[in-house]
């Protein structure tokens, strides 16, 4: 018995060496399988993460994106709005006194009806889309600029999605593009108010008939310096003015946060319309007396000033006789800031609209 049963167990032995030699292999190569697969599952995430851990290069194709987007928006909402425009910097121009008088009257221009109906009755509709192809020329090249530079600062910064977003950050990025944005532009703008701000009736008056026209001019009677007119307070506009993209992205992340707890919808005309309202009202309000400031130092009537009227050549000088001729709430603070708000809300929420339209289109 003992033999057949150590038979039997050689046997047995025989026939798993042989007979079940191809079932043995399949369930070994099966189980090998398994193996590997269980060795290597648990390191995909592990290399993911590590990918993630990794700073992410720049994306230039988004940057690009974003900055192409800016600039046809920037062109479409500078066309829409530039006669308010015109009629925006002729009323901050003024200053109470007849040597800033339009059209050889005796009373500055009370408002946006009177000041259109003047200068349609005495210069006719083109004096209000004077300047108005430099105008659209300059906001691409501006906003191409800003909108390049700010992108490309924010994503030198956040490098991956798990970077959560700051306010400072991106206010930051706003001031240094915005900063570096009206060095290079600040010509282009000078030239541009000079030909809002020419009247056809006035006399000894050079009328830019172009750019390059007005360029020429400025450096025959004023010199190089004389294009960066106005760059002062321009670089301070930067501080507030700066902080209307950042804080429109700020209030438009929120409302998304907020919405990606029950859907993925994308903004509504609405929700851009109330983001921009709020973020551009309040850069608007308090740009607005640095504004006043840079027009009447950029005026073309500062060379040679009318009736012995002391010029507008710096920011002090400006405080100085604003205040002394109109007083501060009147002459600066006040000083075209109805129809500034006219114009530049609706501009703003245009380009803001043209401009996600745009990026989504890509």
């Amino acid at each position: 018995m003992w033999r057949l049963t150590t038979g039997l167990v050689l046997s047995s032995d025989h026939h798993q060496n042989t007979t079940f030699s191809p079932i043995s292999t399949s369930v070994s190569k099966y189980i090998s399988h398994m193996d590997q697969t269980k060795n290597t599952t648990p390191t995909a995430p592990a290399q993911a993460e590590t990918k993630t851990e990794q700073p992410a290069k720049p994306s230039t194709s988004t940057t690009s994106k974003h900055t192409i987007s800016a600039q046809l928006a920037a062109a479409g909402s500078t066309i829409m709005f530039y006669p308010l425009d015109s009629i925006k910097f002729r009323i901050m121009s003024q200053d109470g006194t007849k040597a800033r008088v339009y059209h050889k009257g005796t009373n500055d221009f009370t408002g946006i009806i009177s000041a259109m109906r003047g200068t349609y009755a005495n210069e006719g509709v083109r004096a209000l889309y004077r300047g108005v192809c430099l105008s659209i020329g300059g906001a691409v090249y501006s906003w191409g600029v800003y909108m390049f530079l700010y992108k490309y600062l924010m994503s030198l910064y956040y490098t991956d999605d798990t970077v959560a977003r700051s306010v400072k950050v991106d206010y930051c990025a706003s001031v240094t593009a915005s900063l570096t944005c009206a060095s290079v532009s600040n010509p282009i703008w000078l030239i541009k108010t000079r030909m809002q701000l020419q009247d056809r009736s006035a006399v000894g008056v050079t009328y830019y008939r172009h750019f390059f026209h007005g360029v020429r001019d400025v450096l025959r009677n004023e010199g190089v310096r004389a294009l960066w007119k106005g760059l002062g307070p321009q670089m301070m506009l930067c501080v507030p003015n700066a902080a209307y993209l950042p804080l429109y992205e700020a209030i438009k992340h929120s409302i998304l946060r907020e919405r990606a707890k029950t859907d993925d919808r994308q903004l509504t005309l609405s929700e851009i319309l109330f983001c921009t309202l709020i973020a551009k009202s309040a850069a608007a309000v308090v740009s607005n007396p640095l504004l006043v400031i840079k027009t009447k130092i950029q005026d073309h009537r500062n060379v040679q000033p009318n009736g012995g009227q002391t010029p507008y050549t710096s920011v002090r000088s400006v405080f100085r006789t604003a205040i002394a001729r109109e007083g501060l709430w009147k002459g600066l603070i006040l000083r075209g800031l109805t129809t500034s708000l006219v114009q530049t809300i609706p501009r703003s929420t245009a380009h803001i609209l043209l401009y996600e339209l745009f990026l989504r289109s890509f």
